[in-house]
C-alpha cells in the first residue's frame, strides 16, 4: 500500500497533520473532508493501474495488430472491476493489471521463436525474406524483419518454420505436416534449444 501512502502523506502535509493524525481528524471532519482524504490515497493507485493498462497495450501490440490491442486495452480500462478497485484503497485492481502485464511480458519471450527470428534478422536480406510459421505465430512474426505468413505451401517462403508445441500436439496437422516430413530428411538450417530440448527448427527453402 506504498502507493496510497505517498498520496496519503501529500494529503497530511497539505492539511498541516503530522504522521498518525489523519485518522483522527477524519473521524471529527465532515464527509468532503473524508472523501478528499480517501481520493489522497487512490489518485497514485489509480495512476498505476493506467500506467500499466498502457504497458499491456504496448504488449499486445507485439502479439497482435493494433486495433485489437487498443480494442482490449480500452475495454480493460472501461471493466467495472478495474474501474471500481481504482477507487477504494485495495490492491485488487493493481494485482490484476500486474499479473496480465506479466501474463504478457512472459508471452514476448517466444519459447525460442524470438531468438530464431532475432538470428535470422542477423542475416543478410533478412527484411526481404519470407517466413512461414504455424498460424503465424506473433511470437515470431513480432520480432522478424521479414514477411511471416502461415502457408507451409507458399512457394516463395525462404524459412519453414516449427515449433514444438504444434509438433507434439500435432495441431492441425495437415497444415504443415506434409513439410515437416519433407524437411525433417535434411539438416535444419537453425534450432533453437532450452536444457537440450529442441523447442524450434529452422529450414531453409533452397
Amino acid at each position: 500500500m506504498w502507493l496510497s501512502g505517498i498520496g496519503i502523506e501529500f494529503f497530511e502535509r497539505q492539511n498541516g497533520l503530522t504522521n498518525g493524525q489523519l485518522l483522527d481528524s477524519i473521524n471529527g471532519e465532515p464527509d468532503v473532508f473524508r472523501r478528499r482524504a480517501v481520493i489522497a490515497g487512490v489518485v497514485s493507485l489509480a495512476l498505476v493501474i493506467a500506467g500499466c493498462i498502457a504497458l499491456i497495450y504496448r504488449l499486445l501490440t507485439r502479439l497482435t495488430t493494433r486495433p485489437i490491442a487498443f480494442t482490449g486495452a480500452f475495454l480493460l480500462a472501461l471493466d467495472p472491476f478495474h474501474l471500481a478497485a481504482s477507487k477504494v484503497l485495495h490492491l485488487d485492481g493493481l494485482l490484476s493489471v500486474l499479473m496480465l502485464v506479466s501474463a504478457l511480458a512472459l508471452q514476448e519471450q517466444g519459447e525460442g521463436l524470438d531468438l530464431a527470428a532475432g538470428y535470422l534478422n542477423s542475416l543478410p536480406g533478412a527484411a526481404d525474406c519470407r517466413a512461414a510459421v504455424f498460424q503465424g505465430l506473433p511470437n515470431f512474426r513480432s520480432h522478424f524483419a521479414g514477411v511471416t505468413v502461415s502457408s507451409f505451401r507458399d512457394e516463395e517462403v525462404n524459412y519453414r518454420v516449427y515449433y514444438l508445441n504444434h509438433v507434439l500436439r500435432r495441431m492441425e496437422p495437415k497444415v504443415w505436416e506434409p513439410s515437416w516430413n519433407s524437411d525433417r530428411q535434411g539438416e535444419p538450417f537453425l534450432t533453437v534449444a532450452f536444457d537440450s530440448v529442441t523447442c524450434v527448427w529452422v529450414y531453409r527453402k533452397m
